[in-house]
């Protein structure tokens, strides 16, 4: 039986002591990824509960760290070969901690950092109960208080997951003490709908391994899109590829969009849509030295305000898997097919 224990928590968080600033709740919704206000407000209890339980965690003197680097369980590494990191499985340390809430614990389990992304490797017990479901909702921050956004999750059978994280801000030694803080679970997707609410609060510190920041490729265009290269860096095992293309609305990236109705909340008059996963143009693809294609491990795309959407541009991040230094080969697609190429040399 699922048991929502939000009202029995809400009188002991009502005191001045853990009462966040007034502004921290704006500052949580531009990092939260809420669809829609009607969703925001319903939620808004358990985010500053989840806020309030910062107060305890800074209160405690002892945190977690890393173990010894002995090799990581057959499981994990299972988990990392399915999330596409095999190639830095060897760099992962052991990390030790535990939280439990509503019957299900969830176990820290291996870490890795580098200046690309951060990712912690968890696994939920008992299995009866954890299997099928993966954490929906969470935050991680580091000791300043500096949030990392969450950029990917891969769940395996058995309770086990795989979360990527923004990198540690720049700047910072090389170890970082992080916070996790997770608070709804959800069924994935193919297993019967279930939600589960707690407060699972994790603490361990991880060791980054750094980075290149790598010369920007040339900018390129075809005869419907520009393209312009924003970011483009290596860390161990990795290669993050951020660019801007022009010229292409946003809903041309879906070949067949499907019109659905908009969420609650949505202004007169606005217009929806979701598009099949292999319906959407495959914008970036890379290729190893060896000429073989990458598997992209994470990245997405956004439009940020009214005047990007004016000029039909949309920004792009990725991150994929290399396994040594050597030219790589970025192909980057328009709707229609033409392309545009460049190298991108890993040291």
């Amino acid at each position: 039986m699922i048991v929502n224990h939000v009202a029995r928590l809400q009188d002991y968080f009502d005191d001045d002591y853990f009462r966040p600033d007034p502004g921290l709740w704006e500052r949580l919704c531009r990092t939260l990824p809420f669809e829609d206000r009607a969703r925001r407000r319903q939620r808004r209890l358990r985010v500053l509960l989840a806020v309030a339980a910062v107060a305890l965690i800074a209160s405690m003197s002892a945190v977690p760290v890393a173990a010894g680097a002995s090799p990581i369980s057959p499981v994990p590494r299972a988990v990392l070969a399915a999330a596409g990191l095999s190639s830095v499985t060897e760099r992962f340390m052991p990390i030790e901690g535990s939280a439990t809430w509503s019957g299900v614990t969830i176990n820290l389990v291996a870490a890795y950092g580098d200046d690309i992304r951060t990712i912690v490797v968890l696994r939920a017990e008992p299995r009866a109960k954890a299997d099928g479901l993966f954490p929906r909702q969470l935050m991680a921050f580091d000791a300043a208080g500096h949030v990392l956004g969450r950029r990917s999750g891969t769940s395996l059978d058995g309770g086990n997951y795989v979360l990527g994280l923004d990198p540690v801000p720049m700047g910072q030694s090389s170890q970082a003490k992080l916070t996790l803080l997770i608070w709804q679970l959800d069924s994935i997707p193919g297993r019967p709908h279930e939600t589960l609410f707690g407060l699972w609060s994790l603490q361990f510190t991880v060791t980054a391994q750094g980075g290149h920041v790598l010369p920007l490729p040339a900018p390129g265009r075809t005869a419907r899109m520009g393209v312009t290269f924003n970011v483009v860096r290596s860390a161990p095992g990795a290669l993050q590829i951020d660019f801007t293309t022009q010229g292409v609305p946003t809903n041309a990236w879906c070949r067949h969009p499907i019109e659905v109705t908009p969420g609650p909340g949505s202004a007169p008059g606005t217009r929806a849509s979701v598009c099949a996963g292999n319906d959407i143009v495959r914008t970036i693809r890379v290729f190893d030295p060896a000429g073989h294609e990458l598997r992209q491990e994470s990245g997405g795309s956004g439009v940020t305000g009214q005047a990007m959407l004016d000029r039909k541009e949309e920004r792009w991040t990725s991150v994929w898997p290399v396994t040594g230094s050597g030219t790589y080969r970025v192909v980057i697609s328009d709707p229609d097919g033409a392309v545009v190429e460049r190298e991108i040399q890993v040291p």
